[in-house]
């Protein structure tokens, strides 16, 4: 996949280049902001997964500067209850980070599962992978 996006980048003139890093580097350079480009998935079940990496008063993996206004809309996101607010808080929220360029969508994760009639008991969690635990087989 990235060398897919390398090859669309070079195509319009930018020079991507791919530098892969042990795990034990990652992390640090993160940390650092040591990177100009990063990529990343991240799949949770709720949308304040946002605030994971792009606000300044968590982690801010993005680097962002604090007090800007995405700020406002994922603090303002987190403590709404009103399901149709939070809702567009969190679009005028995904709107920016696009349109800022904060990160840039390539693709969507879609997982299949199926199991025979037999396997019960598997359910999936809140990232939508299956959970085995209490997974049995029928007779």
């Amino acid at each position: 996949m990235l060398q897919l996006v390398q090859s669309q980048l070079n195509a319009i003139g930018v020079d991507a280049q791919l530098n892969g890093l042990p795990l034990n580097q990652l992390a640090p350079d993160q940390e650092a902001g040591r990177y100009d480009l990063l990529w990343f998935g991240l799949t949770r079940a709720d949308p304040d997964v946002l605030s994971t990496v792009f606000s300044t008063t968590t982690k801010n993996r993005a680097h962002l500067p604090a007090g800007n206004p995405l700020d406002t809309l994922l603090a303002k996101q987190s403590e709404t209850i009103d399901a149709a607010e939070r809702t567009a808080l969190v679009e005028q929220a995904q709107r920016q980070i696009v349109q800022q360029a904060y990160a840039i969508p390539v693709y969507e994760q879609t997982q299949s599962v199926a199991f025979t009639g037999r396997v019960l008991g598997v359910a999936l969690d809140g990232s939508a992978q299956p959970a085995f635990f209490d997974a049995w087989l029928a007779n």
